[in-house]
């Protein structure tokens, strides 16, 4: 009984550390994308007005990377339509939804990280093309709502359909038994 209090214990504990990952990964992704959508028509705009050249340069310089290589992916991030932002910020939001409710170990968390994490993919996939998703990001996905799954499940929080209908068969049992008046003792 103690073994299985302490198993117990450390499996929420162990949810709990991984929760945390996820919780400043959605957040971090929540706030980015939904900061990138507001000022993406101001960056825009300053980018070509040349403002942005001086900036560019010296941070480019601080940091030792080619100034071409980090203009083309600004100039790639202002050509993604600011919909993706605002789309990707409200799943990374539903996502930390999930989290949260993970954290309370509610199943509805799970299924709201499930769909959210799924449809982030898909919304990059159809707004960026398939060679922005890459395969690292679909592997840790399923790695996380693989864990989530079967901690979840360890925990008694999740119930798998065949688990569902063991649990539900004795209940239809004994109501088929109460209703049959040839079973019924009268004393």
């Amino acid at each position: 009984m103690l073994e299985n209090q302490e198993l117990l214990r450390r499996q929420r504990r162990n949810l709990r550390i991984v929760l945390v990952l996820s919780l400043i990964g959605s957040s971090y992704s929540f706030i980015n994308n939904l900061f990138t959508c507001i000022a993406l028509p101001f960056l825009t705009s300053q980018y070509q007005a040349g403002v942005m050249e001086g900036p560019i340069s010296l941070m480019c310089n601080m940091a030792g990377v080619p100034a071409d290589l980090f203009k083309a992916s600004f100039e790639e991030m202002l050509a993604v339509p600011r919909s993706f932002y605002l789309i990707s910020g409200l799943l990374y939001g539903c996502s930390l939804a999930g989290v949260i409710l993970m954290f309370c170990f509610k199943k509805n968390g799970f299924h709201f990280y499930t769909i959210a994490q799924l449809l982030i993919l898909i919304v990059t996939i159809l707004f960026l093309g398939k060679s922005h998703v890459p395969l690292g990001d679909i592997m840790f996905t399923a790695l996380f709502i693989g864990y989530y799954f079967l901690s979840l499940k360890n925990l008694g929080i999740i119930n798998t359909p065949a688990e569902s209908q063991l649990t539900q068969e004795p209940e239809s049992q004994k109501n088929s038994e109460e209703d049959d008046p040839e079973n019924t003792n009268e004393n």
